[in-house]
């Protein structure tokens, strides 16, 4: 993602910045997430950090 496009993202969304730093899960960590995105889009590069395209939940 494009810095200019992530500072928009937070100016028009302050919450993301917090979602950015707060903890993702317990059982698995953001980059085991970049790597699953990038598996189901069969990419060969994994997605970065501030670019991942799917949001993972939990379900129990």
């Amino acid at each position: 993602m494009k810095v200019e496009t992530l500072r928009k993202k937070i100016i028009s969304n302050p919450e993301y910045l917090q979602e950015l730093f707060q903890p993702f899960s317990t059982i698995i960590n953001k980059e085991y997430v970049t790597e699953l995105s990038s598996w189901i889009d069969r990419k060969s590069a994994t997605y970065s950090l501030a670019n991942i395209p799917y949001k993972f939940q939990l379900i129990l």
